[in-house]
């Protein structure tokens, strides 16, 4: 009679009871989760009273290396170099003194280039802007590796 009652349940007493599975721990948000949020609960522009400001550049996933560094000081040097020579020829002074004014500049720029070369080293494997990279590796003068390296050009 036992044996007709486990037959009719379908019950074996060799299995265990299925336990209810725990909840699942909530999965952290993904950035696109997280910029929608941000985006319901933004001030809608109208609302505001300022011009809305310029993003701030954001690295491209590039980091400075010392190769980097060594062409852009050596670049920054030249330009200082070409800017100062320019500067001389303007003025008027005698052969010799402008042949020594000439050596102290090329000195000058030598130095400044290795001034360069020690401050970038200690950014190396920062995140940079590659695009002032190049743009300032390109530079002809002081003006615009500057303008270049702050991101003052587009």
């Amino acid at each position: 009679m036992l044996l007709a009652t486990v037959a009719v349940c379908g019950c074996t007493p060799n299995k265990p009871a299925k336990r209810a599975e725990p909840a699942t721990v909530a999965a952290t948000p993904t950035v696109e989760e997280e910029e929608e949020q941000l985006v319901k609960t933004a001030t809608p522009a109208s609302t505001t009273t300022s011009k809305p400001k310029r993003p701030a550049a954001v690295p491209d996933d590039y980091e400075m290396s010392y190769r980097d560094c060594k062409v852009v000081a050596e670049t920054y040097g030249n330009a200082w170099l070409k800017d100062e020579l320019e500067k001389l020829q303007n003025k008027k002074m005698g052969d010799k003194l402008r042949q020594r004014a000439e050596n102290n500049t090329r000195k000058a720029a030598q130095e400044v280039e290795a001034n360069w070369l020690s401050e970038c080293n200690k950014i190396v494997g920062s995140p940079f802007i590659r695009k002032r990279l190049v743009c300032a590796s390109k530079a002809r003068t002081v003006k615009r590796f500057d303008d270049c390296w702050y991101g003052k050009t587009e």
